[in-house]
């Protein structure tokens, strides 16, 4: 049962039990068992205090970021001499995109190659002198070393050659090419970009008092202006280790799945996220007692009221969560607040009947 419809109920049964008396000497008592009519006494409505769910929404504001996305540059200074890929292209990981210049890289591959060759070989005809003691054990291991040198040197320029060519890191989708054939290009040089969309991660803020309610994997509706009539549906995927100490506000991750591509990287969106609480006290906004920068409700004992400070919660319209102050079962005074003080003599009425007393036009 919603907190409306509990108020709702229990203002019924105040309604009911009130309306049930027969005659004058019955009129003095009020609803519940209490004793009303005394001259002195102030004419309030009251309601029994409920525990149950507690839903907020909140719609935060996010950006679209892609799963994976980088700018595809070059680990050195080279021409381009070739370009293998289309703006807008969807590529696999290890596609070729673009070829630097690698004439040189090339040339030098091919005689490190054969230095090493020769190397090897004459390791080898030193290894079969060493049998018949034809040279020293030293003089073959100085042989082993230039090979291994060789072999370093070779590495190298064949990584350096490998670097000639630019793949893609990952599947994706190009975006706008910047560069052109002959183009000498930078390490900092954009020479494309590569987005994986197929799932989206919106980013976004809330309060810090969301963080009690949030979990991983909780759901959340995700909608953009440029698509008014579609919600997307996301999972909260991770929650940020530190609160914003300006703002007093935390950053989570949601993902969407996107296999139909309608959202792009950078996009404008809005999360709506529901901040679910169980067993929470609501009471209406009206019961409320504010003074000197406290918070108070009446609460009825005896035929009496009860001043007892309050701390608030959350806020909804209409009503306010009580975090502490109050227990379930409680009767607080919803209305006649604003004439009562601690010890006063109440008589405990219903809406209509105050709405009469009061000659107030609702």
């Amino acid at each position: 049962m919603t907190y409306k419809k509990s108020f709702l109920v229990c203002c019924l049964l105040v309604s009911a039990l009130y309306g049930c008396g027969k005659d004058d000497s019955e009129s003095s008592m009020g609803p519940m068992g209490y004793r009303g009519g005394a001259s002195s006494a102030t004419d309030v409505v009251i309601a029994q205090v409920t525990k149950g769910e507690f839903n907020k929404e909140f719609t935060a504001l996010g950006t679209a970021r892609a799963k994976e996305s980088i700018d595809i540059t070059s680990r050195s200074s080279n021409v381009i001499s070739g370009i293998h890929f289309e703006e807008g292209e969807f590529v696999e990981k290890g596609t070729l995109l673009v070829e630097l210049d690698n004439r040189e890289l090339s040339a030098e591959i091919a005689i490190k190659k054969a230095a090493l060759k020769e190397v090897r070989s004459q390791y080898n005809r030193l290894e079969s002198l060493i049998k018949n003691n034809a040279i020293t054990e030293s003089e073959l291991e100085e042989k082993e070393s230039e090979v291994t040198v060789a072999e370093a040197q070779l590495t190298v320029i064949q990584s350096k050659l490998d670097d000639t060519y630019i793949t893609a890191p990952f599947s994706g989708t190009l975006g706008l090419r910047a560069v052109s054939v002959g183009s000498l290009i930078q390490p900092t040089t954009q020479i494309t970009t590569l987005d994986d969309a197929s799932i989206i991660r919106a980013i976004f803020a809330v309060p810090e008092d969301f963080l009690s309610t949030i979990k991983i994997g909780q759901t959340v509706e995700i909608k953009s202006t440029i698509y008014p009539s579609i919600i997307f549906d996301g999972n909260i995927k991770t929650i940020n280790s530190r609160v914003d100490a300006n703002t007093r506000n935390i950053f989570l991750v949601a993902e969407i799945d996107n296999k139909e591509n309608l959202i792009k990287p950078g996009m404008f969106l809005t999360v709506d996220i529901n901040k679910i609480k169980e067993d929470s006290i609501l009471v209406p906004e009206e019961a409320i007692a504010p003074r000197l920068g406290l918070q108070y409700v009446f609460i009825i004992k005896e035929n009496r009221a009860q001043e007892v400070q309050v701390k608030l919660g959350s806020r909804i319209p209409g009503s306010i969560e009580i975090l502490s102050g109050l227990e379930e079962g409680d009767l607080i005074v919803t209305e006649g607040v604003q004439k009562l003080r601690t010890g006063q003599p109440v008589n405990i009425v219903t809406k209509e009947q105050l709405k009469v007393k009061n000659n107030v036009d609702f």
